[in-house]
């Protein structure tokens, strides 16, 4: 046990993910954070999670009422946060809260790939690699100093599950890389190349409609970046 402690938010497979790499790193996690602009199957899973491990819990709630919730996070005084596939930005009064700053583990390669849903977007772009980025949060998106990424091939053969199943295991092996250089205070803080940045926006359900006017290469790597669970691509038939 190296006495420090951590907040997470995050939720899904993933967030669960980040506490037990946290607990196996000896940290101790002092609460999980769920986003209030998401519900289902994800949620769920984490609700039951917390239940299980009697952790406590909270939800994030909008920009206008988050008053109490910075007051409850202050109280909580970790040390340190740790986000991992989140949907809400955080408030500039919780980057303040903890002592050795907020973590992200990035599901992309910055600063190249920021924004929502990048893994999907660089499926959909035909990259033959991508990766997940450690870095610190700033107010802005995606932008803080990167302490480390680590990248990996996407083969013809990967779609999004098993890049997120790539994009797990490359996050478990970054935060086992860096997390006590963190924790001491000592991981680096690399300013990223703005000149090199681009954001990618949320994509929606309707966004899996097939564009047939694109390459054959184009419509396969659209329909594998959003096989199930995500919504899916879809097309329309005409019936005389």
């Amino acid at each position: 046990m190296d006495n420090t402690t951590a907040l997470v938010f995050g939720y899904g497979e993933l967030g669960i993910t980040a506490v037990e790499t946290l607990v196996n790193l000896g940290t101790q996690v002092v609460g999980l954070v769920i986003p209030s602009n998401r519900n289902g199957l994800d949620i769920e899973l984490i609700k039951s999670f917390a239940a299980q491990r009697g952790m406590l819990l909270f939800m994030q709630p909008s920009r206008k009422r988050s008053a109490p919730f910075i007051r409850q996070l202050r109280k909580l005084n970790p040390d340190i946060i740790l986000v991992w596939s989140y949907s809400m930005i955080l408030p500039p009064e919780a980057i303040e809260v903890p002592r050795l700053g907020c973590i992200n583990l990035h599901g992309g390669l910055l600063p190249e790939y920021r924004g929502a849903h990048v893994m999907q977007w660089a499926i959909i772009n035909g990259e033959n690699e991508t990766g997940a980025t450690l870095h610190y949060i700033d107010e802005d998106i995606d932008t803080g100093p990167i302490i480390a990424d680590m990248r990996f091939q996407i083969t013809q053969d990967d779609n999004a599950v098993s890049v997120r199943q790539k994009l797990k295991n490359t996050g478990i092996h970054l935060l086992n890389d860096w997390w006590m250089a963190i924790v001491s205070g000592a991981a680096p803080r690399i300013s990223q190349d703005e000149s090199k940045a681009k954001y990618y926006r949320l994509r929606t359900p309707e966004d899996g409609l097939i564009d047939w006017s694109i390459s054959n290469t184009n419509i396969y790597n659209h329909i594998r970046a959003l096989v199930s669970p995500w919504p899916g691509a879809f097309t329309f038939s005409q019936v005389n």
